[in-house]
């Protein structure tokens, strides 16, 4: 942005110098620098090169801010060069926010069904959702698990817990 120089004289009051600010922010509205010497105005402003890249660095870093945010990860928007390694780091952080997200909103539901139930029937056990995700990792990992049933692998009953997110209590093991 241009930036508007008023000088006055060494001589001027406080007052003068305080009348030529606001006379120059007026004409301006941003940047004004006041100093003494003899009353003198000039432009001062950045070359275009160097202010538009000044622009284009700030939409670049809010863009990367913003995909943090909004994806927790950078992959899909700003890498230029493919990358196996840094593409499954982030879909293991991808999962990760996915199943904490959806623990969130489980235990929300839970918590509505629990004070409706409360309403409506007292101090009952209400009933309980439980979201499960359901993609093409669990699958995997279900067609790899069976096949290793059957080729005579055992698994223990904290693998299919921490596994696939069960409770104990519900498995006859």
């Amino acid at each position: 942005m241009p930036i508007l120089i008023g000088k006055y004289n060494r001589g001027a009051t406080k007052d003068e110098a305080e009348n030529l600010a606001q006379v120059l922010l007026d004409m301006h509205e941003d940047a004004v620098i006041v100093s003494p010497s003899d009353i003198e105005i000039t432009l001062a402003e950045a070359t275009r090169t160097s202010s538009t890249d000044l622009y284009l660095e700030m939409i670049n870093f809010c863009n990367t801010e913003i995909s943090k945010a909004l994806l927790s990860q950078t992959l899909t928007t700003e890498l230029k060069n493919g990358s196996l390694a840094a593409a499954q780091t982030h879909y293991k952080i991808r999962r990760e926010i996915i199943t904490a997200d959806a623990k969130i909103a489980e235990s929300f539901i839970n918590h509505i069904i629990k004070l409706i139930a409360e309403i409506n029937f007292g101090e009952v056990k209400s009933p309980q959702i439980r979201l499960t995700l359901n993609d093409s990792d669990n699958n995997q990992k279900l067609e790899r698990d069976i096949r290793l049933l059957n080729a005579g692998v055992p698994f223990n009953l904290d693998y299919w817990t921490r596994t696939y997110g069960l409770k104990k209590e519900d498995l006859n093991l």
